[in-house]
């Protein structure tokens, strides 16, 4: 063979090797989302079971929410997790998950990816963290909306433990969702 052709061979060879680990390393990584996501459903069907929600609607409700790809399956387990453990049922959470949702992509929230965002901003439900809550870019203060609903907050803000903070903050996220529905 001439020289041309065994320098041909080489770069070939090297080229196919190059090529191979790069498909080994997203092998990994591919192997790597499914087992975080695994990790994220098992999470999510222990909150769903320790609030009597059904396993299947908790799944089912999370893996649609999904589907858009906007936001990543971890993320999303964990936001429901938050949401259901706030004191919504199933159908809150979706409503509200899917309002969330259409606010913080119509705010292209930028810092960590919208996935992000929907976790903090559901990490600030259940745990009253104002910040964390406005996060996803809300338009109205939490504690005006509160005014405005005529609900008490001089104790700080605890959807959890408050109905009518839970309520007055569901109105307000789907009515802001609607807004930007699509966007």
């Amino acid at each position: 063979a001439s020289t041309a052709g065994r320098a041909i061979g080489v770069a070939f060879a090297v080229t196919a090797a190059l090529g191979v680990a790069k498909l080994i390393d997203k092998l990994e990584d591919c192997t790597q989302v499914a087992i975080d996501n695994k990790k994220a459903l098992m999470g999510l069907e222990s909150v769903a079971k320790a609030y009597g929600v059904s396993v299947d609607d908790a799944k089912k409700a999370t893996v649609d929410f999904t589907r858009d790809g906007l936001i990543q399956m971890k993320n999303a387990s964990t936001g429901m997790k938050n949401i259901l453990s706030t004191g919504f049922n199933i159908t809150e959470a979706m409503n509200l998950s899917q309002a969330l949702k259409d606010i913080g992509a119509f705010n292209n929230v930028v810092v960590g990816g919208l996935g992000v965002a929907f976790e903090d901003v559901t990490k600030g439900m259940r745990t009253g963290s104002i910040e964390l809550i406005e996060n996803i870019g809300l338009t109205q203060k939490l504690s005006a909306v509160m005014k405005a609903a005529g609900v008490d907050i001089s104790n700080g803000i605890d959807l959890t433990n408050n109905a009518a903070q839970r309520e007055a903050f569901y109105n307000m996220v789907l009515k802001e969702g609607e807004k930007f529905k699509g966007n």
